[in-house]
């Protein structure tokens, strides 16, 4: 599983309402991780599995 740090670095080029429909996670959460804000355990392991395939 990636870690936060990775997963805010993987999301700074990506069209983030696209990352959320693909997750199943809202926008807002996906915004949160990339701004580096406190997130769930299961949308870091969601972003972890999108990101990482």
């Amino acid at each position: 599983m990636l870690t936060i740090d990775c997963i805010r670095k993987r999301l700074e080029d990506r069209n983030l309402k696209l990352v959320a429909k693909r997750t199943g996670l809202s926008y807002y959460i996906v915004r949160r991780a990339r701004e580096g804000a406190d997130i769930s355990y299961k949308a870091v392991k969601s972003l972890s599995d999108y990101l990482a395939a």
